[in-house]
């Protein structure tokens, strides 16, 4: 566990079978105390290139520094695949 051999993203689907973007990283950095596939499960990349935005791929709005919104609750999603 906590090995990678991740090389690229793809943007614009939420599906394997379709065709999305491909993004080849320039940077992968994981989360340091990932050990397995749940717990700290995170990681920040950097893609070479622009990204292509369109109306399946968004930019995340970040909140500003007055929004102190503590104990709220929060939803995310996502999946992963090693192939």
């Amino acid at each position: 566990p906590g090995n990678f051999n991740i090389s690229y993203a793809v943007a614009g689907t939420n599906y394997l079978n379709e065709t999305g973007e491909r993004y080849k990283f320039d940077k992968f950095v994981k989360h340091p105390k990932y050990v397995n596939f749940y717990h700290d499960d995170l990681a920040l990349v950097r893609v070479k290139g622009p990204i292509k935005f369109h109306a399946n791929v968004k930019t995340v709005v970040l909140p500003t520094e007055d929004i102190q919104e503590y104990g709220g609750d929060a939803e995310f999603a996502g999946w992963g695949s090693t192939v």
